[in-house]
């Protein structure tokens, strides 16, 4: 749990102090956690440039996937 919501302090810190917007959602019912990314932000026309990144807190949890997304929500707020 201690994870989750470190996660989500991040995307709230990137969403109140960068120029992107950074989407959370969680689905308890299969264990996952999804952020989405519009670098530069989610006007129109930005499909194309949506990164999504995506972590299971189940059995198959890697530390990995998770770092993954601590690491890019990094590298937003440093930009």
């Amino acid at each position: 749990m201690a994870k989750i919501l470190k996660l989500v302090e991040k995307v709230i810190e990137v969403n109140e102090n960068t120029k992107h917007d950074v989407f959370f959602e969680i689905v308890p019912r299969v264990k996952c956690c999804e952020i989405r990314i519009y670098e530069g932000g989610c006007k129109e026309k930005t499909r194309n440039r949506a990164e999504y990144i995506r972590f299971y807190y189940d059995e198959y949890y890697k530390k990995e996937d998770y770092d993954k997304m601590i690491n890019r929500l990094e590298e937003l707020l440093n930009d």
